[in-house]
C-alpha cells in the first residue's frame, strides 16, 4: 500500500480573500461618492449593509491569515525536524512554471530553533486533542 501526505496552504487564500473583501469595499466607496445624489432608504441600506460585510470579512480574512502561516510555520518547521518537509517541496516545485525556483524559508534557522519550533506544534497538538475528548 502506497501512502501519499500533503497539506494544503491556506494563508495565501486567506489573505488574498482579505484583498477582495476590500476591492470591494473601496469599490462600493468609490461608487457611493460618484453618485453624489441621494439614494432611497432601500438602496441606502443594501449598499451600507455590503459595504460592511466586505470590510468586516476583510478583518477577518486578514486575521485568518495570520492565525494560518502561524499554525503553518510550526507545521513546517515539525515537517523539516522529521525529514518529510521535502516530500511536500518536490510537489510544490511540481505546480511551478519551468525555472522557478521555490526558497526554503527554514534553511537559516539553526536547528535547535526548528526543535523547539516542532516541539511547540507537537505541545498545542496535544493540547487540542485532549480539549476535544469525550
Amino acid at each position: 500500500m502506497v501512502t501519499y501526505k500533503s497539506w494544503q496552504l491556506l494563508s495565501h487564500v486567506h489573505i488574498a480573500s482579505a484583498h477582495l473583501f476590500k476591492r470591494n469595499a473601496v469599490q462600493i466607496e468609490k461608487e457611493y461618492d460618484s453618485r453624489r445624489i441621494s439614494l432611497t432608504r432601500s438602496e441606502y441600506n443594501k449598499l451600507s449593509f455590503d459595504h460592511l460585510a466586505y470590510v468586516i470579512g476583510s478583518i477577518f480574512s486578514a486575521a485568518a491569515f495570520l492565525d494560518a502561516l502561524i499554525n503553518e510555520l510550526f507545521l513546517e518547521a515539525d515537517k523539516y525536524v522529521k525529514g518529510e518537509l521535502d516530500i511536500q517541496l518536490d510537489f510544490e516545485k511540481s505546480l511551478l512554471p519551468p525555472g522557478a525556483k521555490l526558497q526554503d524559508t527554514l534553511a537559516p534557522l539553526p536547528p535547535d530553533v526548528l526543535n523547539s519550533m516542532a516541539s511547540a506544534w507537537h505541545s498545542n497538538i496535544g493540547l487540542k486533542r485532549r480539549r476535544f475528548r469525550l
